[in-house]
């Protein structure tokens, strides 16, 4: 297969990748509590917003919370970043590769609702999955996890790495998805 590196460490997508046909894919993968809605050029500005709120920027791997130059290169021109509307009221959900491996983010907008996260991330992980040649997809929760999301976690496929560099135990749980895990369990 034919790929560019448009990001250095995250997405290898097909060389002749087309975002209109990428959007009309990901629309197929919606589910029943959930959509995803690519976050664009045009419609970014919730996104900027939610970055703003309570160091919401760290979650989404940013070291400082980003000027509208960094965060547009990160979504466009890096391709260091994914982003998706989750429904309309969810938040944000996306894949980012800033400072490090690739990782799920979540920036709730209002109330999170466990279903619409399990759902959501599992697009996220098929679109991650179906589109980039990524191997590991990572997921950072805050410790403690409750028992229930834990438990959703794993059912996604994810699995828990105790020991991570640069992770502190003490107050952040680090998954991980191999692309073998996706595979074997989600595509026929």
């Amino acid at each position: 297969m034919n790929v560019v590196d448009s990001s250095g460490p995250m997405f290898e997508l097909q060389k002749d990748f087309d975002a209109n046909s990428f959007d009309a894919a990901v629309s197929q993968l919606t589910v029943e509590a959930v959509s995803l809605s690519r976050v664009t050029e045009t419609s970014w500005d919730d996104l900027r917003e939610a970055l703003q709120g309570n160091g919401a920027w760290l979650d989404a791997g940013f070291e400082q919370q980003p000027s509208d130059e960094h965060l547009a290169a990160a979504l466009w021109d890096d391709g260091a970043m994914l982003a998706w509307r989750l429904g309309g009221e969810h938040g944000f959900i996306g894949v980012s590769a800033i400072g490090g491996p690739p990782f799920v983010f979540f920036l709730p907008t209002g109330e999170v609702k466990l279903e619409a996260w399990r759902e959501g991330t599992w697009l996220l992980c098929s679109v991650f999955f179906r589109f980039t040649l990524g191997d590991e997809l990572w997921l950072y929760l805050e410790h403690p996890v409750p028992e229930l999301v834990h438990a959703e976690v794993v059912a996604l496929g994810f699995d828990l790495w105790p020991e991570v560099k640069d992770i502190d135990p003490e107050h952040e749980v680090a998954y991980m998805m191999e692309r073998a895990t996706w595979d074997s369990y989600r595509e026929p």
